[in-house]
């Protein structure tokens, strides 16, 4: 495979996450009920903004390879979201059922990441970079939510 070819495909999976990253955060906010906290919609908002900060940051980088901006999310990730419909509705706390679920979706955004800087860091410096400070960031995030439930 061709290093431009590549490099096209890692910002893909990174760009696709982000994008699964996003709609989990969506689906989130529409599983709390309009009685509970306008705040913690507030903190996935902000989680959401972060994502489409990250996406921006690629964005560049794709398009030095020539790959073309992906919108659509994982097939995984769309199944992850079904599983959150059904898990929201079968719990007794709804927001402590989100927040778990919103947890799990931070773990699997650090291990795609992860996999990808493991795949790239000897050949992408720039892209290794761009996303270890996009892991830090995520990182804070994943304490974030494992706080708002209460561990």
């Amino acid at each position: 495979m061709s290093n431009s070819r590549e490099q096209s495909d890692i910002l893909l999976r990174a760009i696709q996450i982000n994008n699964d990253r996003i709609a989990g955060y969506t689906k989130a906010m529409e599983l709390i009920d309009d009685g509970q906290s306008n705040s913690l919609k507030g903190v996935f908002q902000d989680y959401i903004d972060q994502s489409e900060d990250f996406k921006s940051q690629l964005s560049p980088l794709l398009e030095q390879g020539d790959g073309e901006i992906q919108k659509d999310t994982l097939f995984t990730g769309k199944l992850f979201r079904l599983w959150m419909d059904l898990k929201a509705g079968l719990s007794p706390s709804t927001t402590q059922a989100v927040l778990e679920l919103c947890e799990k979706g931070e773990e699997e955004f650090r291990d795609t990441y992860q996999d990808i800087l493991s795949e790239s860091h000897d050949v992408f410096p720039e892209i290794v970079h761009v996303l270890n400070l996009h892991l830090v960031e995520q990182n804070n995030a994943h304490i974030y939510i494992k706080e708002l439930r209460g561990l």
